[in-house]
């Protein structure tokens, strides 16, 4: 397998990546923003929220299964890897069973831990650095939307 060219500029991110993945954050930021302002209408903003938040969450997990698959890791890498894949699938799925503001906490932290694997795997292997930029970036903002929501329901 040839090594991946990788660069730490945002601008080296392929743009329809950045794209695809900035357009991610639209209901992220959007359903915050909702909760917020409570439109009259008789939807849950807020369980709309955390129900993207644990799919993507879900998806975030299944890219270390393929990273598994197709990188050049250690024996033990690949099975840390295929075994970290399916937690934040259990992370969402157990998100799903509880009070909407223990969900949300469960899910900030089930972010947080899926970057932190990010981080561990761009260290151990050639992926190449833009992902682990805009990885940080999309975090940031979904941890920030459910921080909001979280601010929200304790008040």
């Amino acid at each position: 397998m040839e090594p991946i060219i990788d660069s730490p500029l945002d601008k080296k991110i392929p743009p329809l990546v950045k794209l695809l993945g900035y357009a991610g954050l639209i209901p992220f930021v959007g359903c915050a923003i909702a909760v917020w302002l409570n439109p009259p209408i008789p939807f849950n903003w807020l369980e709309a929220l955390l129900t993207y938040g644990a799919s993507i969450l879900s998806f975030l997990g299944g890219l270390h299964w393929a990273f598994a698959m197709l990188l050049k890791l250690s024996q033990g890498e690949k099975n840390y890897r295929y075994l970290w894949s399916v937690m934040p699938s259990l992370i969402a799925w157990v998100s799903f069973m509880l009070h909407p503001l223990e969900a949300t906490v469960v899910l900030i932290l089930g972010f947080l831990l899926q970057l932190w694997q990010d981080r561990i795997l761009r260290q151990s292997s050639q992926i190449p650095k833009w992902y682990f930029v805009l990885r940080y970036q999309l975090t940031l903002v979904a941890s920030c939307s459910l921080i909001s929501v979280l601010f929200f329901q304790i008040r």
